[in-house]
């Protein structure tokens, strides 16, 4: 049977529950098997594919763009796409701000990694790192519209072949900006390794897990989602910083985008 394969990389869960959505839907419309592939997780493994298939890669928004590991966990690909010709739709999840460059930048990996990009899409979770903006979402609305694109993304790939999609977004890239800083741990970690065990850049070690290698940490937040002690978090000047900053986007509610 062929197979939807749903691509993710979702350290705090939003990318991961927008992707299902969207994959479980779109492999119905298409009589496909769905099969979810983990890239954030360590112990990823990139799927076999077969003429037939169909790829969705769905990204989180950092910036503006997506994040560089996200390219080396896809390095393989390209080999094991190759000749398939294999229909790609890409993903970005943002946190209500703008996805900006994401998008296109998300497409042009995919066409690197030999897939065919057919369609794109656009959609909102909670913000990462400000927690109060797009609070619960994907929430039921949001799930309905995204079943309801899927589907319409089901009835374009069976219509191909199909134009290149026109995608927003500019070359070269917005520059990334990472911000210098890193989650720290407060005096109730009780150094479980829960969080260096789960960091998909292996950016905390497991003998100092208080400690965060900042020329590593891509601020997923990963590791304060999942503290079970809630001892991680941003300097509160940081998150200061970032309520500030993102207030404007408490009142507005970004809608989901296809793009074909």
């Amino acid at each position: 049977m062929p197979t939807c394969h749903i691509l993710h990389f979702s350290p705090t869960g939003g990318v991961e529950r927008v992707a299902r959505l969207v994959g479980e839907e779109l492999a119905a419309a298409l009589e496909m098997e769905a099969a979810p592939c983990d890239l954030a997780s360590l112990d990823y493994r990139l799927p076999d594919m077969a003429a037939g298939d169909v790829a969705l890669l769905a990204a989180p928004v950092y910036g503006g763009r997506i994040p560089a590991l996200i390219g080396k966990r896809l390095a393989n690909l390209r080999d094991i796409a190759a000749g398939l010709e294999i229909p790609a739709v890409a993903l970005v999840v943002y946190g209500n701000r703008a996805f900006e460059d994401a998008l296109l930048e998300l497409a042009d990996l995919a066409t690197a990694c030999g897939l065919l990009v057919m369609g794109g899409m656009s959609a909102v979770a909670e913000h990462s790192m400000c927690r109060s903006v797009a609070t619960g979402r994907p929430d039921d609305r949001d799930a309905e519209q995204l079943r309801h694109l899927a589907r319409r993304l089901g009835d374009h790939l069976r219509s191909a072949p199909v134009p290149a999609p026109q995608l927003p977004g500019k070359r070269p890239y917005r520059r990334w900006a990472a911000l210098p800083v890193t989650p720290t741990a407060s005096v109730s970690c009780t150094a479980c390794g829960k969080c260096a065990a789960a960091c998909p850049a292996q950016a905390i070690d497991p003998a100092s897990p208080q400690d965060t290698i900042q020329g590593r940490c891509i601020l997923c937040m990963r590791c304060v989602n999942i503290c079970p002690a809630h001892a991680r978090a941003l300097p509160a000047p940081v998150l200061a910083m970032l309520a500030e900053k993102l207030g404007p986007c408490l009142d507005k509610r970004d809608e989901l985008a296809l793009f074909l």
